[in-house]
């Protein structure tokens, strides 16, 4: 799964995703569910950075139902909770890496996994609530590097299949989409012990990632 993130290096957000202008922000550390944050949508052509709450509500859902903001890639295209976004509605999550919980003899431990070089492009969903945008982010099985510590990952696309992952062209092309969705490989990302105060979304700051980032 995928509960945390952070998204501190925003000034790469334009020239790795294509982006004709995106306004300034702040960085963050520590980005969790119900928190709104960046996600990359392409309309008209051009990509688009809109903001939205991190747990999927789709316009029909009711206040009881769960908003979840993970997404399995294996049943999304089938699940009626997912299915409408995946086929018309599908984002790009920036992020400069992502957070994982490691349990241990003495109790979980957090990571913070991130990318060789630039940032990871996580494959997302967008929906909307009246009016109100919102997003999950689709997971996959865990790679060599990150199932040590937990047994899904999110799907990073490759920048050579960000242009395919947002265009409406391949909307009724469930091989292809599925293909775009593969596994990222391991020797592109690099992971390092995190600050146990992650835990804490109230807690930010450059200190939550530990190590040497």
């Amino acid at each position: 799964m995928c509960g945390r993130y952070a998204l501190f290096n925003t000034q790469g957000l334009q020239s790795q995703f294509e982006l004709d202008f995106a306004d300034p922000m702040p960085e963050r550390y520590n980005i969790a569910p119900q928190q709104i944050a960046p996600v990359i949508k392409e309309v008209g052509g051009r990509r688009v950075l809109m903001h939205a709450i991190w747990g999927l509500r789709p316009s029909w859902a009711n206040d009881a139902m769960p908003k979840p903001f993970n997404a399995k890639v294996e049943t999304v295209a089938e699940k009626p909770f997912f299915r409408n976004a995946w086929q018309r509605s599908r984002v790009i999550v920036p992020a400069d890496g992502y957070y994982e919980w490691k349990t241990t003899a003495s109790g979980k431990r957090p990571y913070f996994i991130y990318p060789e070089s630039g940032l990871f492009g996580f494959a997302g969903l967008l929906e909307f609530h009246e009016e109100v945008p919102n997003f999950t982010i689709i997971t996959t099985a865990a790679n060599a590097l990150t199932q040590e510590i937990h047994d899904r990952m999110p799907v990073i696309l490759q920048p050579a299949d960000y242009a395919a992952w947002l265009s409406a062209g391949n909307n009724s092309n469930k091989l292809l989409l599925r293909q775009i969705a593969g596994q990222y490989p391991s020797e592109k990302m690099r992971l390092q012990m995190a600050h146990k105060a992650v835990g804490n979304v109230s807690n930010e700051g450059a200190f939550l990632l530990g190590g040497n980032k």
